[in-house]
């Protein structure tokens, strides 16, 4: 089972920042997931949310900022926004990655770069919409894509969506499983609060492989480990 650092290692570090992958790597994890995002001026960032205004001390939306205003920002501890080139630089194929393409038009720049890199059989590509993962498995046919169920901002929005999915969870199997068929993925990334027994048996038979998010404790991890679950996200990669 595959442990993946969540934003690098964003329990112990600012989130998708290069200290956070550092000390991921650090802490021996396997594989490393991100976010890109494209800002105004046309650079892959490494952010997660649309706006900088939870991770920085700036306010606005990235796509309405330049590369030079993003790097003025304070991503934490003096950490600055890096972009994908700087990311890929630094981790230098030490551990795996998943790349999130987050907002409009992120696919064909990121595959150029990762192929660029030399990466390709070093990374997921994931994504919670269809669009970016054909363009993936367009351009590139062999790389490895992961359909994300599902990835919403606002908390109490996402906290809502997955009360009502739960509780009609065999209409969210079905969804599931026509989103990743959609998609041409090879994995399927969950909440962990989808992963039944027989669910991911299901999905296994069918050829998929399942990495979870967020994994915070040991027993949480073993449960995940004892149903062949292939990878799962973690904040503090170590505490398994």
């Amino acid at each position: 089972m595959l442990i993946i650092g969540h934003r690098g290692a964003m329990g112990y570090e600012p989130e998708n920042t290069l200290r956070s992958f550092q000390r991921a790597i650090d802490l021996g994890v396997d594989m490393i997931e991100f976010d890109v995002h494209l800002c105004k001026t046309g650079k892959l960032v490494i952010i997660h949310d649309k706006k900088v205004n939870r991770t920085t001390n700036g306010r606005g939306l990235i796509k309405e900022k330049t590369l030079t205003e993003l790097k003025e920002l304070d991503a934490g501890k003096g950490e600055k926004i890096p972009t994908l080139e700087e990311a890929l630089d630094l981790i230098d194929k030490q551990v795996k990655v998943n790349i999130e393409l987050k907002g409009k038009n992120t696919a064909q720049k990121t595959c150029e770069i990762v192929s660029k890199y030399g990466m390709v059989d070093d990374v997921i590509f994931s994504a919670s919409s269809i669009k970016p993962l054909l363009t993936v498995r367009k351009q590139i046919p062999q790389a490895n894509t992961a359909l994300i169920y599902v990835s919403i901002e606002n908390l109490i929005y996402y906290n809502l969506f997955r009360f009502f999915s739960l509780i009609l969870f065999p209409l969210t199997k079905i969804i599931i499983l026509l989103l990743a068929k959609k998609s041409k993925v090879n994995y399927i990334h969950l909440d962990r609060v989808f992963v039944k027994k027989r669910f991911i048996k299901k999905l296994h038979d069918l050829g998929y492989k399942i990495n979870v998010w967020t994994i915070r404790k040991p027993e949480q991890a073993e449960k995940m480990k004892k149903l062949g679950i292939d990878g799962i996200f973690m904040n503090y990669p170590d505490k398994i």
